[in-house]
This record gives structure tokens, sequence and C-alpha cells, in this order.
């Protein structure tokens, strides 16, 4: 019975030591993701290749906001104010002005004349006010959404292929961010091998000596150990070479100033990567390099459908209905008792 407890006993320490070991390897292997992943975030948030990704997105928003003010209301004066010798004119005004998707153009707005009479002619009424409604729309070249609307569409589409580019070059500054962590680590792990086989070199070379100075070795032996520790000193001053360089590049990859330690794991992880079955058909979805392709082709297309559409002449339709008033004062103008309208058809492109 006491065999049997001291038995249970031993059998207990050892999955005691087993479970010791397996934590404290789950732990080891958490602390060396922890640093990389350290690293990554460091690197996406303050480098300088990703604050540059980062204003590349920004600057392509822009451009789809300065496309899409192309159909924001805009408030357009009408205003005329200075002296001529003889008849002149000034006038005062505000328009609204707003652009449709279909090639349209909505404008409605009031405006006010006053002519001077410092002339030999008499001019009767000599104040004038309009409140009117006008809508163009063009026929051949700005009709169509599609026309319209390309250079919004293009401006959309090149924010995704920005984003789509800009999540390949952050996959490989995260590839290069691993890659320089882990010549870091593997320098320092080379330093320390190169450490250990310098005081071995050296206990060597002790033993050699002692075992010379007795008559055990000849002096050849000597010189074969003082040229083994040489040599493992100059592997050692290059393992260090390495390791700075290495140290000095993983630094100005963080942009991590000499004041800031550098932090890095002892170990490095084996990585597994997971591909699915269907990576063959699923190939075209996961590359971003493909679906940046297909978003410029999309581009090229819509750019050459606006083109072709640009070679037909534009000619517009526009309606105008206004309300005017007439007189000597401005009280009497601003009555609005006349309504007038018109409609035109306007050639607006040259015939080169």
């Amino acid at each position: 019975s006491m065999s049997r407890g001291l038995g249970d006993v031993y059998k207990r320490q050892n999955i005691f030591f087993i479970l010791l070991f397996y934590f404290s390897s789950i732990a080891s292997v958490s602390a060396e993701a922890g640093e990389l992943l350290r690293a990554i975030e460091r690197v996406l948030a303050q480098s300088d290749y990703a604050l540059d990704l980062q204003d590349n997105i920004v600057f392509s928003k822009m451009d789809v906001a300065s496309v899409e003010h192309r159909f924001v209301t805009k408030v357009v004066p009408l205003t005329n104010v200075g002296f001529t010798q003889g008849t002149g004119s000034q006038q005062v005004g505000l328009e609204f002005r707003k652009e449709t998707e279909t090639g349209g153009t909505v404008a409605y707005g009031a405006v006010g004349d006053r002519l001077d009479q410092d002339s030999d002619y008499v001019v009767k009424n000599a104040r004038t006010a309009r409140a009117y409604v006008r809508v163009s729309q063009g026929l051949f070249r700005r009709w169509g959404k599609e026309y319209n609307l390309a250079e919004l569409n293009a401006a959309q589409l090149r924010v995704r292929e920005e984003e789509i580019t800009t999540e390949r070059a952050r996959q490989a500054l995260i590839l290069d961010t691993v890659r320089k962590y882990y010549d870091l680590v593997l320098a320092g792990q080379l330093v320390m091998k190169s450490e250990q086989a310098l005081n071995r070199s050296r206990k060597h070379l002790e033993s050699a000596q002692s075992r010379q100075a007795v008559g055990l070795v000849s002096k050849v032996d000597v010189y074969r150990a003082e040229l083994a520790a040489l040599d493992a000193e100059k592997s050692l001053q290059n393992r260090v070479r390495q390791k700075n360089r290495a140290l000095d590049s993983y630094r100005e990859l963080l942009r991590l100033s000499e004041a800031e330690k550098v932090t890095y794991g002892k170990k490095i992880i084996k990585m597994e990567p997971v591909v699915s079955e269907s990576w063959v058909e699923d190939l075209l979805k996961t590359r971003l390099d493909c679906q940046a392709h297909q978003v410029s082709v999309e581009v090229s297309r819509i750019e050459l459908a606006k083109a072709e559409q640009d070679l037909s002449p534009d000619v517009g339709l526009s309606f105008t209905l206004e309300q005017k008033g007439e007189g000597e004062t401005v009280e009497d103008a601003i009555v609005l008792d006349q309504t007038n309208w018109s409609v035109q058809l306007e050639m607006l492109s040259s015939f080169d």
C-alpha cells in the first residue's frame, strides 16, 4: 500500500509537471504573439507608409465629394453695378441653379435692373424686375444618367480601387513587419549561439594550454585552439553587427526613437496557413490584385462610353417662364404684372 501511495504521488507530480510545462509553453507562445501583434498594430497606426495609405483614401474620397458637389444646388449672384458714359445699367439679383442626373438644369431666381438716364435719350420704365423659372435639358450629348454620372461613378470606383490597393499594401506592410521582427529575433538567437561558441572555444583554448604545459599535447593544438577562438570572436562580432542592423531597420519601421526600448520575443513561432479546399474557385475573390484589376477595367469602360458620347453635338432645349414688372420706380416694378414664356433650342458645342 505504501508503494501504491508513492506511485500515486509520483503520478500526480508527473501530471503536475506536464501541465505546468504545457501552460508555460502556451504562455510563452502567447507572449511571443503578443509582442508581434503589438509591433504590427504600431506599424499600421503610425508608420510613414501606413499614414500615406490613409491619405490616399482621403484624397480619393475628396475627389468623390468634388464630383458630388456638381449636383448640389448652387447660389449664383446676378449682380452688375457700374457707371458708364451715356446709357448704362445696374443689375442686382440671385439665382438658384441645380443640375440633375439626366443632364437637365433647373434654375429659378429673381433679378432687378436699373437703367441710367444720363444721355440724350428718354428711357421709359427705367426699373424692371423679374422672377423666373428656367428648365433646360441636353438632347444628344448630355442625355442620360450614364453620361452625366460617369465622373461620379468613376470616382466612386477609384475609391474602391484605392481601398483594395491599400488593403493589399497593408498586408505587404504586415508581412514586412513580421519579417523584420523575426530577423531581429533570429539575429538575437545567433548572437547568443555565437557567445556560447566563443565561450566553448575559450575553454578549449585554456584546456589546450594547460595540457600543453604538462606535455600532453603539442604546440600545434594550442595554435589550432587559438585560431578557433579568434574565428568564434570574429563570428560574434559579425552577428552583433547583423543584430544592430536588424534593430535599426526595426526601429525605423516602427518609428521608434533611440530612447525607446525595443522589446521582442526569444522564439520563432511556427505559422501554419489555412487554405480552403475550394481555393481555386475562390482565387479571383481573394486575390486583391485581381479585384483591383476588375475595378480598373470598369473605370475604363465608363470613361470610354463618356468619350464616345462626347462626339455627339451638345444641343440644349430650354423652357423659361417669368413674371415681369416695369415702372419708373421700384414699387411699380415689383408688382410683376406681366407673364412671359419662351422655348429655345441652343447649340452649345463648336464645329471643331
